[in-house]
């Protein structure tokens, strides 16, 4: 296949002349495709960065587009998927229900009930994109535990206070990029019908527009 000749790193799962599921396993890159779709799923993206996404993608869908002969599209999207780590799912349900971007509660039911998960989704729109902004809490069993972090004050260590300290700070460094619970800020940007198709382009737009208008939705908590 030309996608494995052209760029490194790519294998295949299952794939024909006309559809594919292709992985990149040293990044934990999935992609498919068919004459009626590419989709591609960064699944561990703390682990690399939005440029390098956007150019993997970019890549692959230049091959994919010419090999299939595309040239009507339906659908252009990009999913940005952000994390703000927290110490337990009840810590992360105080935060939330501090946000900006929130749900009413009538007063009666307030009085009469307890809220144990909270979810808000609403769809923007803005210049022919739709946004579909969700927010809530999540516990992710694949993160990191918070109680794998070490907890000793390294003052009351009578030796390798600094070796301590930089062990404790990889450690936090490491659960702030794959927390177990966390507060999801979890963006689907859609463009319908586009006239073209320019991916890298239209993922550092999306990415400018979320760190401006929505990011500041988690960083306020």
């Amino acid at each position: 296949m030309d996608i494995m000749r052209e760029l490194d790193g790519w294998f295949p799962v299952a794939a024909n002349t006309q559809t594919g599921t292709l992985e990149k396993p040293d990044k934990s890159f999935v992609m498919s495709f068919s004459d009626s779709i590419f989709n591609f799923t960064a699944d561990k993206s703390y682990k690399t960065t939005v440029e390098e996404i956007a150019d993997e993608v970019s890549n692959l869908w230049k091959i994919i587009q010419v090999n299939l002969d595309l040239e009507e599209f339906t659908r252009l999207a990009t999913r940005l998927y952000n994390l703000m780590p927290c110490l337990s799912i009840e810590d992360a349900e105080r935060k939330l229900g501090k946000s900006v971007l929130n749900v009413v509660i009538p007063a009666n039911v307030e009085s009469n009930f307890n809220i144990k998960n909270r979810h808000v989704i609403i769809v923007f729109e803005s210049n022919n994109i739709e946004y579909r902004v969700s927010l809530n809490t999540v516990t992710r069993y694949e993160g990191i535990q918070p109680s794998d972090i070490l907890k000793l004050d390294p003052r009351f260590l009578s030796k390798d206070q600094k070796k301590y300290r930089h062990a404790k700070q990889q450690q936090i460094t490491e659960y702030s990029a794959n927390p177990m619970y966390a507060i999801a800020l979890d963006i689907d940007c859609v463009s319908v019908q586009p006239e073209t198709v320019k991916v890298k382009e239209f993922i550092f737009e999306q990415q400018e527009e979320i760190n401006r208008y929505f990011m500041p939705i988690l960083e306020h908590l």
